[in-house]
């Protein structure tokens, strides 16, 4: 009867490791698409691209030193598979809804976020992610994250030093896991 239980457990309770790494690098390459220049991320993950995204450049130095709010818009084209807009501002809390496409299965990216900053010579950018969800059809991820940047510039992203965060994947497809995955 044991063998019986482990058996049930692993094919039913337990989320597959391939979904598990899919889930795992999509959030991680849609993290850094949304912190960065897009014109430098050459990851890719299926066939999704963002090589050919709208360039919104964002001084985050000036956002962080004046709350002013910012934008950052995609828009489903040839080179660039992610669509709608981000409007991230210091200390506020906002939201991000993104439709996706040629991302495995995952068709949406919805999260409540917040950035912080340490202010130093060279500050550090926090982005905290609560209630993320990347889901599909037939699929859904819920996850937090954090990831942190230090500007190198006070007018480009291209100058980012990635410093570290991590990925807290809670449930996959209606079962409750805990899989946390350092980023760097």
């Amino acid at each position: 009867m044991p063998i019986v239980w482990l058996l049930f457990f692993t094919f039913f309770v337990y989320p597959s490791k391939h979904d598990e790494e899919n889930s795992i690098q999509s959030i991680k390459l849609i993290l850094k698409t949304i912190t960065t220049e897009r014109k430098t991320n050459q990851e890719k993950l299926n066939h999704f691209r963002i090589d050919d995204c709208q360039d919104s450049k964002i001084n985050w130095a000036q956002i962080l030193t004046s709350h002013s709010q910012a934008s950052i818009k995609f828009k489903f084209k040839e080179g660039c598979d992610l669509n709608g807009e981000i409007h991230p501002q210091f200390i506020k809390p906002f939201k991000i809804n993104l439709d996706l496409r040629n991302l495995f299965h995952f068709t949406t990216f919805q999260s409540d976020n917040q950035i912080s900053a340490i202010l130093e010579r060279h500050p550090i950018l926090k982005l905290e992610i609560t209630n993320g969800l990347l889901k599909g059809v037939n699929s859904e991820v819920k996850f937090n994250a954090n990831y942190s940047i230090r500007i190198k510039s006070a007018n480009e992203m291209t100058k980012a030093e990635y410093l570290e965060g991590e990925i807290i994947i809670t449930e996959i497809n209606s079962r409750k896991i805990k899989i946390i995955h350092k980023i760097k």
